[in-house]
């Protein structure tokens, strides 16, 4: 692994996202450490992680919460020449990288929406791994009732809370989609990191409209095009992924739903399973219903 860090994944970072990592211990490495993080207590989903603070000096802290290295802490047992692996490595380092940008720039841990790293972060992945990556993608088809992709998941979120592996993959989705429909390579992922300004969705759209002010005229556009691709497809226009991701959307397992911020339920089967929502008067201007016909 350290060999395809070196030659692979480093390169790769370093140059799709036009930044390097600090050197708070000036070494000019990156440690991949790699220990059990206990998948029992973990839920069996933890494959790694980023610690912020590792990026300053305990003097600059003014507490010992920081290894002072740049550090990804990986889980041992996850096949160390997996893709999974790979993938999680690329992930953390491009947390590291981000906030390396804003350290360099203010010295301050600031970070963008956890929605918006993350989608960062799991979107440049697969560039610098050099392979496709679907996992996020194929969430929105997993036939089950814990799925709260189908069930109104919220795109929009800022706490880390229960943040879940559901949220990752709608962060992603909307990521790739921007990227697609703007005929970016992974570099986007790199304006992005280097646009932090307001912390928030209007980086985003900044980034969009310097490559092209034509397509979409807000950012509050964008959402409904981009939740009504993941049932269109199309290979060409705005419904859909250009081709390169077909997704499966479902529709609710449930009756009883709450729609988060940014976040959209799919009828595609029988139009009559609008009935719940005749009564449109009683809904404010925040939820909106589109009609696809296709």
């Amino acid at each position: 692994m350290q060999v395809f860090f070196d030659n692979t994944i480093y390169p790769n970072a370093t140059n799709i996202l036009n930044n390097t990592p600090t050197d708070v211990d000036n070494n000019n490495k990156v440690i991949l450490l790699y220990y059990n993080m206990n998948f029992e207590s973990e839920n069996n989903a933890l494959l790694g992680y980023f610690w912020s603070y590792d990026l300053f000096t305990s003097e600059s802290l003014n507490y010992n919460f920081t290894n002072e290295a740049e550090i990804l802490y990986l889980n041992i047992n996850e096949g160390i020449t997996s893709t999974k692996n790979k993938e999680t490595i690329a992930h953390e380092l491009t947390h590291l990288i981000s906030l390396s940008k804003r350290i360099k720039d203010s010295n301050t841990l600031s970070q963008y929406d956890i929605w918006i790293e993350e989608g960062i972060a799991s979107g440049a992945s697969g560039f610098l791994i050099n392979e496709k990556i679907t996992d996020y993608i194929n969430y929105y088809g997993l036939n089950n009732t814990d799925n709260e992709l189908r069930n109104g998941l919220g795109l929009l979120i800022s706490n880390t809370t229960n943040y879940s592996a559901w949220n990752y993959g709608l962060s992603f989705a909307f990521m790739e989609y921007c990227r697609l429909q703007y005929n970016q390579d992974g570099s986007f992922y790199g304006l992005l990191i280097n646009n932090y300004s307001n912390n928030d969705y209007t980086d985003i759209f900044s980034v969009l409209t310097s490559l092209d002010s034509t397509k979409f005229e807000s950012f509050e556009e964008i959402i409904p095009y981009f939740h009504a691709a993941n049932v269109v497809n199309q290979t060409t226009g705005l419904l859909g992924y250009k081709g390169y991701y077909t997704i499966s959307a479902l529709e609710p397992s449930s009756t009883n739903l709450e729609i988060g911020s940014g976040g959209a339920i799919y009828y595609l089967s029988n139009i009559e399973n609008l009935s719940n929502f005749t009564n449109y008067d009683q809904y404010d201007d925040d939820l909106l219903f589109i009609l696809l016909n296709h």
